[in-house]
């Protein structure tokens, strides 16, 4: 039995829950974008008729998909971190610069998570709804950006851990471009 295996079920939830929290948001937010526009697009061209939330909605929907892909690219390392450049780097500065890029990721985070939450606590404080809807609070759709820095900070963090343990055992922080 794999150690993976014999993990008692909350760790094991919540190892699934690291691996795949912004995925399986992601995913759900795609597809009721892609499902809204879809509906919006048959009810105006062949019912002549428009609903008030859908675009709005879908709009939000974006909003969300956009800040969890934020935290899914430092999850990933697939957002800009010039390889071309690094790879001639030692190993020590690519070491510092990879930490330099989770500090900053950071830092923005912390600036954007705190004007958020003062967005967010006048918008449940004088409840406001989604523009063309009458009960959907607004809250909910600006609740994207601070959910979605807060795992931004959490995903820095676990990636200058993974560069400490690279840099300390020697690996490489990325693959070679000659490869």
């Amino acid at each position: 039995m794999s150690k993976k295996d014999s993990e008692k079920p909350p760790i094991k939830y919540l190892r699934w829950l690291d691996n795949n929290i912004e995925k399986v948001m992601m995913n759900g937010f795609y597809s009721y974008m892609v499902l809204v526009v879809f509906i919006e697009v048959i009810t105006r061209f062949v019912f002549k008729f428009q609903t008030s939330w859908g675009g709005v909605t879908a709009v939000h929907a974006f909003l969300w998909l956009s800040w969890l892909g934020c935290s899914w690219g430092i999850r990933t390392r697939s957002h800009l971190r010039f390889p071309g450049v690094r790879s001639n780097m030692s190993h020590g500065k690519q070491f510092i610069c990879f930490l330099l890029d989770d500090v900053v990721w950071m830092i923005i985070a912390v600036v954007v998570l705190i004007s958020s939450i003062k967005l967010l606590a006048l918008q449940v404080m004088i409840g406001q709804t989604i523009e063309g809807t009458d009960n959907i609070p607004q809250w909910i759709a600006t609740l994207s950006v601070p959910f979605g820095f807060s795992l931004v900070i959490i995903r820095a963090i676990q990636d200058i851990f993974i560069n400490i343990g690279k840099y300390r055992n020697g690996e490489e922080f990325m693959p070679s471009l000659d490869k």
